[in-house]
């Protein structure tokens, strides 16, 4: 009996917390070890919707060649329907990060999708890992 209950409450919990509405938002996301196109080609990624008007960050933790092992550099850019593509941000070297414009193709709320390519013309591909911060509070947060 005492099964029965302990099973009646936990199921009771379980419908209550499973009814209640969330609105989650991330601020920013993770890339880890994805594999970017040879020869420049492009990785598409989103949308994700910004929360605040403001910068967007980016953040290269690496990208590695995967014919030679060596350090590449990566390209970033940012897209929404309603505002096209922002300028390409050139992020060189590994811990670097950067901030597209501030203007109105990168600061709005509404959700972007985030493109990638190898900074190097190489035949092959690339190995990636990076940050992207959609909003300034959470690129400060970490920085």
């Amino acid at each position: 009996m005492k099964f029965l209950k302990v099973s009646a409450i936990a199921f009771i919990a379980t419908f209550i917390i499973a009814s209640i509405g969330v609105n989650a938002s991330y601020a920013f996301h993770g890339y880890a070890g994805i594999s970017l196109p040879a020869l420049k080609g492009t990785t598409t990624w989103g949308p994700h919707t910004k929360t605040e008007t403001g910068l967007q960050y980016y953040e290269n933790t690496g990208t590695v060649n995967m014919c030679t092992g060596n350090e590449n550099g990566v390209q970033v850019a940012v897209k929404s329907e309603a505002a096209g593509q922002s300028a390409w941000l050139v992020l060189a070297n590994s811990g670097q990060s950067g901030a597209w414009a501030n203007n109105n193709k990168t600061t709005v709320k509404r959700a972007y999708n985030i493109k990638m390519k190898n900074n190097t013309s190489s035949p092959c591909t690339a190995s990636h890992s990076g940050t992207w911060y959609l909003d300034k509070s959470a690129y400060d947060l970490t920085h």
